[in-house]
């Protein structure tokens, strides 16, 4: 069975749901809302990369925004240290 482009959405926005609930309290005191940073994603085990496509469309339904930039394809042989993945 294939996922769905729609099916992913839904799962996405019930984990979000699920896990910030109405908000992270701390965040929303310490950090203004208009901040924004730079992050990255990065692999500290070996192994092969997977789910590319889950973490843009995670990233973009909190903030549709976001600048997400895959460094490597799903399928790649990853040896760490090694960034995968620039928000």
């Amino acid at each position: 069975m294939e996922l769905t482009t729609t099916g992913l959405d839904a799962i996405i926005a019930l984990a979000l749901a699920e896990d910030l609930g109405s908000g992270d309290i701390t965040s929303e005191a310490t950090i203004p809302a208009a901040r924004r940073c730079t992050a990255v994603i990065l692999a500290k085990a070996p192994g092969v990369l997977a789910g590319v496509d889950v973490v843009r469309s995670v990233f973009r339904a909190i903030d549709p925004d976001v600048h997400v930039e895959i460094l490597l394809a799903d399928g790649t042989p990853i040896t760490p240290p090694l960034d995968l993945i620039t928000l």
